[in-house]
């Protein structure tokens, strides 16, 4: 019989078989993409452990994901100004415009470096090693409560209920009271529920990857509109130091607000998807 701690065992091993591959090496010279790996496997084992946090030791619980949300929040720091210089360089490039692409690669690589710094000082450094070491021991014996020996099937759905009922919760409050802030929030639970589905669907079959694919999917349009609306924040604290190219700036953060506002509005028809999906997931609707 396939149990739910060995299951989750399987995946926190992954996850920090992930974190630690991508957080190695001389922090100034971290890539986006490494920096991103590396926030990406934290926050999906901050994911598990609240998503199954019924059959973890609760103190030891408790303890770990505040050291991974602190270093979660260095990762992030550089993550989001990694985004910025993404979306902002290519609307650069497709305006053609050498000196506005200049510009924010020069202000953008400057802002980056600065975040770097504490991330620099973080790592290698006491709390920073003590973080491994309780990743690596998590990855090595997790310490799962009796409960964590049920059949992983039954286990799997009645813990995924939460954070479905979560999402339902925060979608129907953002589709009352629209904005990036009720959105994001929206995100953050539809990453939850992808996160546990993923998990469930090699046990559960197909229905179960359904559903992550139709959580993906929301939050890849819900990713797009916080980007979208990060990077016309970014340009607007700019424009007024911008000399020459205030009104290239400006220009630039209008068509962010216009593609944050499109995205904000077309949200739904992505959330319903993943309703559905849930339905046929059979995961319980209490």
């Amino acid at each position: 019989m396939v149990d739910l701690a060995g299951v989750l065992h399987a995946e926190l091993a992954t996850c920090v078989a992930s974190f630690t591959g991508s957080d190695a090496g001389p922090v100034a010279q971290r890539s986006a993409d490494e920096v991103h790996d590396a926030r990406v496997a934290l926050r999906r084992i901050r994911s598990q452990l609240r998503t199954f946090r019924s059959v973890f030791d609760p103190r030891w619980r408790a303890q770990i994901r505040t050291e991974i949300s602190w270093y979660e929040s260095l990762l992030g720091g550089v993550r989001d100004c990694d985004v910025v210089t993404a979306r902002l360089l290519a609307d650069a490039e497709r305006a053609e415009d050498s000196r506005v692409a200049a510009a924010i690669t020069s202000l953008l690589a400057l802002e980056r470096a600065a975040r770097l710094r504490p991330l620099g000082d973080a790592y290698g450094a006491p709390r920073h090693r003590a973080l491994i070491d309780a990743l690596e021991e998590m990855a090595s014996c997790p310490p799962l409560r009796a409960g964590a020996r049920r059949a992983a099937g039954p286990a799997l759905l009645a813990h995924l209920e939460r954070p479905w009922c979560d999402l339902r919760a925060g979608a129907r409050a953002a589709r009352a009271a629209p904005g990036p802030d009720a959105l994001h929030r929206v995100r953050i639970r539809t990453k939850q529920l992808r996160d546990g589905a993923t998990v469930a669907a090699p046990i559960l079959g197909p229905a179960l990857t359904d559903l992550a694919q139709a959580c993906t999917a929301l939050q890849g349009h819900l990713g797009r509109c916080r980007d979208a609306d990060a990077a016309a924040r970014w340009l607007d604290a700019q424009v007024a130091d911008a000399a020459g190219l205030s009104a290239e700036l400006a220009d630039m953060a209008a068509r962010e607000r216009a593609t944050s506002a499109s995205l904000q509005a077309s949200w739904w028809p992505r959330y319903e998807l993943v309703a559905r999906a849930r339905k046929r997931s059979h995961i319980a609707c209490p």
